[in-house]
């Protein structure tokens, strides 16, 4: 899901330790624009196929 001013779980590195809140300010708008074209990652798919299997 989508998180906003705070990231519990995924990591880029072992380095970042969570929650990593933000801090010194307010969001007072998000926006979330999703029109554009979809990603299409086949080998990604052909992954998620095989690991249902």
């Amino acid at each position: 899901g989508l998180t906003c001013g705070r990231d519990d779980n995924s990591s880029v590195s072992v380095m970042y330790r969570p929650p990593f809140a933000f801090r010194g300010g307010t969001l007072r708008e998000v926006v979330v624009d999703v029109s554009g074209e979809h990603l299409h990652d086949e080998q990604k798919e052909r992954q998620t196929v095989m690991a249902r299997q």
